[in-house]
């Protein structure tokens, strides 16, 4: 009751332009913003997947702010002459956003890296530059290390950081060119080449 024709007409063409699109939607003449800048259009994406946590994202239309902005500083005859230009925008709330995702495809759960590098903390260069060649190689693959700390306290990372892998190096495998490979889920350790891992064909998850 209190549109203008203009923006009744602005309304309808939207209405029907959504219509066209496939998109449903739901008129509420109560839904409001609330800055004064908006104008025409507001709108919200709600969901009934979160409970009390309904909307997702909300925006409208507010085609004065800009000519606003471009006034300022300018005298009053001038900032009259300043035009507005159309705009729209939104906020959209990343974190019910990834609730909603999971929601309605939960996503499966997966470890944190695929292998983890353990090293001797005074090799821990060498173990630096493994694990850079190992990702550039297999970016397919997560590969994790932790810090210089000692071999004892690497592993307990390694077991907790759920790797499907373990790669240990030490002064040993560094002087031979190799490196050891234990297998979490069973615990059995063999060596290989140290570059046995940079080939998919020796392993692929």
């Amino acid at each position: 009751d209190f549109l203008g024709e203009e923006s009744k007409a602005h309304f309808s063409q939207l209405k029907t332009y959504l219509k066209a699109l496939g998109i449903e939607h739901v008129v509420n003449p109560n839904l409001v913003r609330g800055l004064d800048y908006y104008n025409k259009t507001v709108f919200e994406w709600v969901t009934d997947k979160l409970g009390s946590q309904a909307t997702v994202c909300a925006g409208g239309r507010y085609d004065g702010l800009i000519g606003q902005l471009k006034s300022i500083g300018k005298s009053a005859d001038k900032a009259k002459a300043v035009k507005s230009d159309p705009a729209v925008g939104f906020a959209m709330g990343l974190e019910r956003l990834l609730l909603l995702v999971q929601a309605i495809n939960p996503m499966p759960e997966t470890t944190s890296c695929d292998i983890f590098v353990v090293v001797h903390p005074e090799l821990y260069a060498q173990g630096l530059l493994y694990a850079q060649s190992l990702r550039e190689a297999r970016s397919d693959l997560r590969i994790k290390m932790s810090s210089a700390n000692s071999l004892k306290a690497q592993m307990k990372k390694a077991d907790k950081s759920g790797a499907k892998l373990t790669v240990i190096l030490g002064q040993d495998e560094i002087e031979n060119g190799t490196i050891s490979i234990k297998t979490m889920e069973t615990g059995e350790q063999v060596s290989q080449d140290k570059l046995w891992l940079h080939s998919a064909e020796n392993f692929s998850l």
